[in-house]
């Protein structure tokens, strides 16, 4: 493929391109689970739902990449070469751990009894 696009008979997609084309993939493949995406401006909370499929694009895919590949154990600054971030400021704001990872984490590392007491 890589052949093909440096002899000029395949030319690379724009990311607007692309993020229509990730978009009618999830389309085709049903990802319809409502997503809510919260904003806040100015100190106000927005809020809209949308398809799943609606919320796919390049970008999307970098920040489940980033989230998943530490949830799986790759080291934090291998993650972040991989992503092109310099800064852990920059990259910390891809990261989003849920309760559930938590959980799993404080089991795998202290056994069944949970958080410790203090």
């Amino acid at each position: 493929m890589l052949e093909r696009v440096l002899s000029g008979e395949l030319r690379p997609l724009t990311n607007q391109v692309l993020n229509r084309f990730l978009k009618e993939l999830g389309q085709r493949a049903e990802l319809t689970t409502p997503v809510e995406m919260v904003r806040y401006r100015g100190g106000r909370r927005e809020s809209e739902t949308l398809a799943k499929w609606q919320r796919l694009t390049c970008h999307t895919g970098r920040r489940t990449f980033a989230t998943l590949g530490l949830e799986q154990g790759l080291r934090p600054e291998l993650v972040m070469k991989i992503t092109g971030h310099k800064s852990w400021a920059s990259f910390k704001r891809y990261i989003n751990i849920t309760a559930d990872v938590v959980s799993k984490e404080f089991h795998r590392v202290y056994g069944g009894g949970g958080m410790p007491s203090l």
